[in-house]
């Protein structure tokens, strides 16, 4: 059983928010779970931070360990926990039913609770905790201890929405292959919806995937950080205005990772990497081999993407007629034809996504067949992640 706490405000003040000891916290959630090869939540820094971002491989538990402790939070202090995904369908019933399994499968309600409840249950937007009476039918239902929402539906929030309670905010899966348009800034709006005037919200972003690239990395300006970091590494942040940040890439190849790797991912391929949890994933993109002759058509064409400038050469070869090069570059020649952004336009040389005219139309039609070649596999990487969101525009 976990001892239940008079709720008491910061600063007593209830629109600051509920006071939580996060060390009795770690207390609490280490005497209530026992299973050993999953992600510890307890070495995250809350005390001094308000965003923590976790990124791993699928197998590593961090979803639920979070959950979890947030449960415990909820039972303890009266707090919330606002569970976010991009869209609205992520957050459908047919999506989120099995949202408690793993804490009803390790008994974990009932143990926290005494048996004041044994289970749990989704009701439209928000979760709860229940009883059951002999016939399984639930007589007793906690107030809401998770809400869930999409940061689709931000804007409707924002007259309805009040969560004075919350404490933590979930937003699972965040690395994505799609990303709707000002979705960062639209996420925001979200936060301080669901903030408020409160001052102790712990934001955590979640990650089954480990693209470098994700935008958030750029937008949250960690993405230097967080490229830099391996398996197992975590690091402290604080912005230039002052937040706090903690990212960690969590390492998920244990001993029984590794053998699953051995027996069905044993291959070398730097796509796997995502799956077999060995460092970032970086996909396999063509080269050109040195030793190929080609002729210069252009120079003048470049692409932005972030604090990122990209150089897009025009050429001409026996063996791959057409062809575009791209590499990296450390800035814009004065004299360019083009640049390629999806950022505002500051430039007469600038054309939003894929621009317009026929050299425009050569180079993604080159694109399109599959004439373009890089670099390095990051290069690739970081155009993919470019045409992706141009797509979305």
């Amino acid at each position: 059983m976990i001892k239940q706490e008079e709720i008491t405000y910061i600063n007593n003040n209830p629109n600051s928010g509920i006071k939580v000891n996060w060390e009795a916290l770690r207390k609490d959630y280490k005497s209530l779970v026992k299973a050993k090869n999953i992600y510890d939540p307890c070495k995250i820094p809350f005390e001094h931070i308000r965003y923590g971002i976790l990124m791993s491989t699928r197998k590593t538990g961090k979803t639920n360990t979070l959950l979890t402790l947030g449960l415990i939070c909820a039972w303890k202090y009266g707090t919330m926990i606002a569970y976010v995904r991009q869209t609205e369908d992520m957050i459908e019933y047919r999506n989120i039913k099995t949202f408690f399994e793993v804490q009803l499968r390790n008994n974990y309600i009932s143990e926290m609770t005494d048996g004041e409840y044994t289970g749990a249950e989704i009701k439209g937007d928000y979760g709860c905790f229940v009883h059951y009476d002999e016939k399984m039918k639930v007589d007793k239902r906690s107030a809401p201890v998770v809400i869930f929402l999409s940061i689709s539906k931000q804007q409707d929030y924002k007259s309805t929405l009040n969560l004075p309670n919350c404490n933590m905010v979930i937003f699972d899966e965040f690395i994505s292959t799609r990303y709707s348009y000002n979705e960062y800034v639209e996420f925001l709006q979200l936060l301080s919806t669901i903030i408020r005037d409160k001052t102790e919200v712990i934001i955590f972003m979640l990650a089954n995937s480990t693209n470098v690239f994700s935008p958030y990395f750029y937008e949250l300006c960690i993405a230097k950080e967080v490229k830099n970091l391996k398996p197992g590494n975590s690091a402290m942040i604080r912005t230039k205005k002052g937040t706090s940040l903690y990212i960690e890439l969590i390492d998920g190849i244990t001993p029984e990772r590794e053998q699953l790797n051995m027996l069905y991912f044993g291959f070398d391929n730097p796509k796997l990497k995502a799956i077999t949890g060995g460092d970032w994933a970086v996909a396999d993109y063509p080269h050109i081999q040195k030793d190929d002759t080609r002729e210069v058509i252009t120079k003048g064409v470049y692409l932005t993407f972030k604090d990122i400038i990209l150089q897009m050469e025009l050429l001409r070869s026996d063996k791959l007629g057409l062809h575009i090069l791209v590499h990296r570059a450390n800035k814009i020649d004065e004299k360019c034809l083009t640049i390629y952004t999806i950022s505002d336009i500051t430039d007469c040389k600038e054309q939003y996504a894929f621009g317009r005219g026929k050299l425009s139309k050569l180079i993604w039609k080159l694109y399109d067949d599959h004439k373009f070649y890089y670099a390095d596999n990051e290069v690739g990487d970081i155009l993919e992640t470019y045409v992706k969101q141009a797509m979305k525009l």
